[in-house]
């Protein structure tokens, strides 16, 4: 399996060519200890998810998710946005170019399927990056996270699901029990770069939060996080926030104080507690 923690649909001009603000680049390898036939074929579903809010009634907590297939082969590489367009110069995705995502920000997801009946199964040989424009003059990359099925399987076993409690809809769980992928972190620990909107040269952070269990275009409840901040000199700064499904925040949203006037230096540390 693979994540990508963000996605953003959209176009900004190049050198003067309109160039997509993400691309998503997917490869193959063979997994380790495993011999691989060359050209083996591999198929991978894919969802594009979308985060909500409470505020979005209207929305009625509904993460709107978009699924695609795409097909490929152990050592191939795809290349795609998330625009529903090809990319000029990458070769053409199979069976055909992946739908635009439903939403301008949110993350993707994909996990490996036996062709003949679409179940999951483990093959823990996807690897991947995105490359993000914010604006025609500020490009960032970042590696795609990989999640392993269960050591004990053999490659290209099932991976077993478990029934929703709600919807009795089968699905994938991160547990790191038998049959299973391995456990997600419920918390995280990061660097940080406290904003500044007043001297130059200017500063916005941004944290990126996701919860793969996600109820597909299907009310979803909020995750909750707790976050602390520690700014150079170890000073706390308590906040937290919740989220429906995905959600990219501001530092200075969160809390006004989470800014360089206010804590005296310009870096620090965010440690969270259990998301719940």
């Amino acid at each position: 399996m693979i994540v990508f923690p963000k996605f953003i649909r959209g176009t900004v001009t190049v050198d003067g060519v309109a160039t997509p603000r993400t691309e998503i680049e997917v490869g193959v390898v063979c997994p380790q200890g495993v011999t691989c036939p060359e050209h083996q074929p591999i198929k991978i579903r894919f969802h594009w998810v979308c985060g909500t809010t409470e505020a979005n009634l209207a929305g009625s907590f509904v993460c709107k998710e978009t699924d695609f297939d795409v097909t490929t082969s152990v050592f191939g590489k795809v290349v795609f946005n998330a625009d529903g367009t090809p990319i000029t110069g990458s070769a053409p995705v199979a069976p055909g170019t992946p739908p635009a995502a439903e939403c301008n920000r949110g993350y993707l997801i994909g996990w490996v399927i036996n062709p003949a009946n679409d179940q999951p199964i483990k093959f823990d040989g996807l690897v991947g990056d995105a490359v993000l424009r914010e604006s025609n003059t500020a490009a960032s990359a970042y590696g795609a996270i990989p999640i392993q099925a269960d050591p004990t399987l053999a490659n290209g076993a099932a991976i077993t699901t478990t029934a929703d409690a709600l919807t009795g809809t089968q699905s994938l769980v991160f547990d790191g029990g038998p049959g299973h992928y391995q456990a997600v972190t419920g918390a995280i620990q990061a660097d940080v770069k406290f904003d500044n909107g007043s001297v130059a040269p200017f500063n916005a952070t941004y944290l990126t939060l996701l919860t793969l269990d996600v109820r597909s275009n299907l009310p979803n409840f909020p995750t909750f996080v707790d976050l602390n901040f520690y700014n150079e000199t170890e000073r706390l700064t308590s906040t937290a926030t919740e989220f429906i499904c995905w959600e990219e925040v501001q530092l200075s949203d969160l809390d006004a104080s989470l800014n360089q006037m206010a804590q005296g230096v310009r870096k620090g540390l965010v440690v969270s507690g259990q998301a719940i």
